[in-house]
């Protein structure tokens, strides 16, 4: 068995902690630089192209996912001072503000327009949704499938998320900095277990063609929205590998054995150092 691997995975980093989808996806300021003085203690710190070079301690690398605006105005800072090395996976159809991400979207529509998306799409859902009490927003964001993101972008006419995510401009400087390395998150989030072959396919590779384009480099790595076992299925992984790129679950593990398109990673909150060690020791 080879040495242990480990990858941790934040989202949002923000001065304070509120998230429009998930405060557990926030991360304050304050709280990311004690994690980083604690990983630079504890830990070889690596790049993902890097990720294979011998090292004194475990091996650690710092992902963060969607491509939260946050992640540039104050992850990036002290990234750079602690000379710290990140990968940044980006959701292109948030840059390019062409879609709303539908949890949101779900989040603040009225139960009215809720209601009647449950009519037109899953009367079964809304019946046991009155017989158990169970909230519309809960029963639609389960029952969620990916050909209805267009459609509720159109049912949502309320604020726009656009002050959430990064612009094309900070995705650009994030890639001029050699300690940073961008990666593809789909281009509208999806749940890949739910969608064909062809869907799956034009989700991922459109993703990884659009960066590429962008920012002139090529993607070497990829993140499985959701990325639980249940959320990606072998067509996600068997695409991740005839396009090339390594692909990061949001399954924990340590990655001894390395699993090119089934890596592990450890979700990180706004953790005290104490609960942050114990997060990561089991896997160790």
């Amino acid at each position: 068995m080879s040495a242990p691997i480990i990858i941790v995975m934040y989202h949002e980093i923000s001065t304070k902690i509120a998230h429009p989808f998930s405060n557990t996806l926030c991360t304050s300021v304050e709280r990311f630089e004690e994690h980083l003085n604690f990983f630079s203690t504890n830990f070889s710190i690596v790049s993902a192209k890097n990720i294979n070079i011998k090292t004194e301690k475990t091996k650690l690398l710092i992902t963060f996912d969607d491509g939260y605006v946050g992640n540039y105005l104050y992850a990036a800072p002290l990234l750079r001072k602690y000379n710290v090395p990140a990968l940044f996976f980006i959701t292109t159809g948030f840059i390019d503000r062409t879609l709303n991400y539908w949890i949101f979207i779900v989040k603040n529509m009225s139960n009215k327009k809720l209601f009647l998306f449950l009519i037109k799409h899953n009367p079964i859902a809304l019946l046991l949704t009155i017989i158990k009490g169970n909230s519309l927003y809960r029963v639609v964001k389960k029952c969620f499938k990916y050909s209805y993101i267009k459609e509720l972008n159109r049912l949502y006419s309320g604020t726009g998320f656009d002050k959430y995510f990064l612009s094309w401009s900070q995705v650009n400087d994030l890639k001029n900095d050699n300690l940073f390395e961008i990666g593809a998150h789909t281009i509208s989030h999806p749940v890949l277990s739910r969608l064909s072959y062809a869907d799956q396919l034009y989700e991922i590779k459109k993703s990884i063609h659009c960066l590429e384009k962008r920012l002139g480099v090529k993607m070497e790595n990829f993140s499985y929205p959701f990325g639980g076992e249940n959320d990606l299925n072998e067509h996600s992984k068997n695409i991740c590998k005839e396009l090339g790129v390594f692909a990061y679950t949001t399954q924990k593990g340590n990655n001894s054995l390395f699993d090119k398109q089934g890596i592990q990673r450890i979700g990180i909150h706004n953790d005290t150092v104490s609960e942050l060690n114990k997060r990561i020791d089991k896997y160790l």
